[in-house]
């Protein structure tokens, strides 16, 4: 099983260099609260749409959500300007 990313590290480069951490797995917590809630919701919606054929959606939403999650684990973004460059890394 895939692990999420833990932390996100992002640093600034203008006239000198600063990063910023943040703790991701303060935030898993809250998210599976949001999906809880949602997920009866989403079970409603899976039973009126179950005669169109199209109850597989909302019944895969979470898993492809949680899917995209950890897929982000190794991501790093690069963004150069003019004036400033960010690296933003998840870990």
């Amino acid at each position: 099983m895939k692990r999420p990313p833990m932390l996100l590290r992002m640093r600034f480069h203008e006239n000198s260099s600063w990063g910023l951490w943040l703790p991701l797995f303060l935030v898993y917590p809250l998210l599976l609260v949001v999906s809880l809630v949602a997920l009866p919701f989403l079970l409603l919606a899976a039973l009126v749409m179950w005669p169109l054929g199209r109850a597989r959606l909302p019944l895969l939403l979470l898993p492809y959500a949680w899917n995209v999650i950890v897929q982000t684990r190794g991501l790093a973004l690069d963004v150069h300007s003019c004036k400033q460059d960010v690296t933003i890394d998840f870990i």
